[in-house]
């Protein structure tokens, strides 16, 4: 409003100035008409409709600016019509009923009865009362023209005054815009000079740490091969003093020898005579043990031919019938691994031997066992001739466990050295052992509703994280704070789970979220293959630096964050 005031004052000025000259003219103390009942009630109607659309900013724009210009003349038109009026009526012009002949003073007058001639004033008299009434009136009429002139001078004197401190004003939120938009690019272009000026340090912190590493591997590598070098000296110098001190010691030897052989050459001749013959019965011996031993190689030899051939037809069989009669539920096998094969010696109760009998058998893959059914679990324990074995040391659930990226305490243990595989691997578990180990494997989250209505298949899923620490699945770009806690809400915890699914996988669980190939194509499970290997990738790095808003967190890495999706009609 003070903007329309200060642009359009002249105008509002003028509108004042029309209003207070038609008050002045029309002003009366006469009877007038029912105004409310002609066009003042819509008139005032009609500005109330304005004002209140102004105020509530209904017209856009320029639109908007004009009704409030409107407005504005309007009521500027109505102050000076009632300042020109009042004005009028306090200098007594507009008293019409002093000077028509019907208004009271003109009846008194002509109704007035006759008074005797001796009672009425000299002519002189009469003269000079006359001259006082048009001083009186004069002095009036002077007084009412100095007091209009005065409230013109102070009417214009107050809208001097309301236009300079609307200016004044409207000056000073210029300035103070112009003040806070100059502090507002000042503390920008701080923060931009700050933020460049840390980014550079970090660079060059990274850099100098990057050749500070360089530099020490160099070091360390020149010393472990200068040390390797004077360790390669040594032992050539150990190694030809050793060869100088066996010669001389051959070399005294032999002169002690040839010393001795002079003086003893009868009873040699006599000892070597001997000896030919002990040695002749010795060679007789010796060949007759070589020859034995030959014969019993060629024998084991030929059973090791025969019993692989009978492995080989029991392989190439489609159904090996076995003396209990369970060949009906004989496990679907690989006639080779499908890529690399698994090592199956991560399950507890498979050592070498039981390895390779499954190998035999087509299996190669933690996935095969784990997709076992009671009736392939029967068969192939009463093939390997320990019927029962397989479901008390729970190998189906060790397996499952296994074939989604996940360790149990076995396979842990085996990965990091501290547990060795040998054939004593291969023994089968006692009952506490097989109890021990089946409440050490990990709680698995329980089938959810509808699961069956997903293409693909559900990826196994943890009730609880690993070691009480979740993974941020945030650093794989396309997993936001949503689909984190859906994904958690499956059992979902860790980078190695998401790397261990497979395309079934993939297609459940991007049916089970809603964007049917999104995981494919924003390549979710290469991401969590590198992030659980211990590598990064550059949006990891960027959500890292907290440059990416969506995936910020708050330090628990969302393992707060858990959602169960509602089944879908």
């Amino acid at each position: 409003m003070m903007y329309d005031l200060t642009t359009f004052f002249f105008w509002i000025l003028l509108a004042v100035v029309i209003g207070g000259f038609v008050g002045w003219r029309t002003w009366s103390d006469e009877k007038q008409p029912d105004w409310m009942r002609s066009w003042l009630l819509p008139a005032i109607l009609a500005f109330l409709i304005g004002s209140l659309m102004a105020m509530l900013s209904v017209l856009p724009g320029r639109a908007g600016l004009w009704l409030e210009v409107a407005l504005l003349m309007v009521g500027g038109y109505v102050v000076g019509c009632l300042v020109g009026g009042q004005l009028k009526d306090y200098v007594g012009i507009g008293d019409s009923s002093a000077m028509s002949p019907g208004g009271p003073g003109g009846t008194v007058a002509f109704t007035a009865p006759a008074r005797p001639w001796a009672d009425s004033p000299s002519p002189a008299a009469q003269a000079a009362a006359q001259v006082e009434a048009d001083r009186l009136a004069a002095e009036a009429a002077a007084q009412a023209e100095a007091d209009r002139v005065a409230a013109e001078a102070a009417a214009k004197a107050e809208a001097d005054r309301l236009a300079n401190e609307a200016a004044a004003k409207a000056e000073a939120d210029h300035l103070a815009a112009e003040a806070a938009a100059k502090a507002e690019a000042d503390r920008l272009a701080a923060e931009a000079a700050a933020k460049a000026e840390a980014d550079h340090l970090a660079a060059e912190a990274a850099a100098k740490a990057e050749a500070d590493r360089l530099a020490a591997e160099a070091a360390a590598k020149a010393e472990a091969e200068r040390l390797a070098a004077e360790a390669a000296a040594k032992a050539e110098a150990e190694r030809l003093a050793a060869e100088a001190a066996a010669k001389a010691e051959a070399e005294r030897v032999a002169a002690e020898a040839v010393a001795k052989a002079e003086a003893e050459a009868a009873q040699l001749a006599a000892e070597a005579a001997a000896r030919a013959e002990a040695e002749r019965v010795a060679a007789d011996a010796a060949a007759k043990a070589e020859a034995e031993r030959l014969a019993a190689d060629a024998a084991a030899s030929a059973e090791a031919d025969r019993l692989a051939a009978e492995v080989a037809a029991s392989a190439a069989e489609p159904a090996p019938i076995s003396s209990n009669g369970a060949d009906d539920g004989r496990p679907p096998a690989l006639p080779a691994p499908d890529g690399t094969a698994d090592d199956l010696k991560l399950i507890k109760g498979v050592g070498p031997k039981n390895e390779r009998v499954l190998n035999d058998i087509g299996v190669h893959h933690f996935s095969q066992i784990a997709d076992w059914s009671p009736a392939h679990a029967e068969w192939v324990g009463h093939h390997m001739a320990f019927p029962g074995r397989i479901e008390r040391e729970h190998w189906i659930a060790q397996a499952k466990l296994l074939a989604a990226g996940l360790d149990t305490a076995h396979s842990t243990a085996v990965k990091s050295g501290a547990i060795t595989i040998d054939d004593q691997a291969d023994a089968p578990l006692t009952e506490e052992e097989a109890s021990y180990l089946l409440s050490h494997l990990p709680a698995l989250m329980p089938p959810v509703e509808n699961e069956g209505a997903h293409a693909g298949n559900r990826p196994l899923g943890l009730a609880a994280p690993r070691g009480g620490q979740a993974d941020d699945l945030k650093l794989i770009k396309g997993i936001g704070k949503q689909n984190e806690a859906r994904l958690h809400g499956l059992g979902i915890w860790h980078f190695d789970q998401i790397a261990a699914w497979t395309a079934e996988h993939a297609k459940w669980v991007g049916s089970y979220l809603a964007f049917a190939g999104r995981i494919e194509r924003e390549q979710w499970i290469s991401q969590a293959r590198e992030l659980a290997s211990g590598g990064t990738t550059e949006f990891a790095k960027r959500v890292e630096a907290g440059l990416v808003k969506s995936s910020l967190d708050d330090g628990s890495r969302g393992q707060d964050n858990v959602e169960i999706v509602q089944p879908r009609d």
